[in-house]
């Protein structure tokens, strides 16, 4: 009987645990969005290429859109996620790192990091997690909202091995 229990308690502690999860808790109270976008690539000549871009949403109507494409993706859990590491395995070619903000007595106050790669990998708040859907799909929809968003900052660096 003892076993039955434990099997049984173990199924829904798993159960709980790689239930997908949601954006919406970390975009409550939004005040500002800092996004930055980086990709990597190589040319023709074989030299490895950075290229950095820097956007803010910081007004509600600049932000309902972005939000909205957030909240229509999930993720979940990975074994990894237990542990503090901001680390990603096989990053990608393609990274989206959120900083949001909200605005705590009058002030505007960092509350949240989510990192996304092309390659389905997230990070939020240092802990490992894993996009559910297509990533390639989530990236060619961020990339089609930036076009229509003004760029603060780009960089362009040529990184040499």
């Amino acid at each position: 009987m003892k076993k039955i229990i434990a099997v049984i308690l173990l199924t829904v502690v798993c159960v709980i645990y790689l239930f997908p999860m949601k954006f919406d808790n970390l975009l409550q109270n939004v005040e500002l969005i800092s996004l930055t976008q980086i990709e990597f690539w190589v040319n023709s000549n074989h030299e490895p290429h950075l290229e950095s871009k820097i956007y803010e949403f910081g007004q509600p109507n600049e932000q309902t859109e972005l939000l909205e494409l957030l909240k229509r993706y999930r993720y979940r859990r990975t074994y990894k996620s237990l542990w503090t590491t901001a680390e990603m395995d096989g990053t990608g070619d393609n990274f989206f790192h959120f900083f949001i903000y909200q605005k705590d007595d009058a002030r505007l106050q960092y509350k949240h990091t989510i990192s996304i790669s092309d390659t389905g990998q997230i990070v939020v708040d240092d802990h490992p997690y894993r996009l559910i859907g297509d990533s390639k799909k989530f990236v060619a929809e961020m990339e089609q909202l930036l076009q229509n968003h003004p760029k603060l900052k780009q960089n362009e660096n040529e990184q040499n091995s």
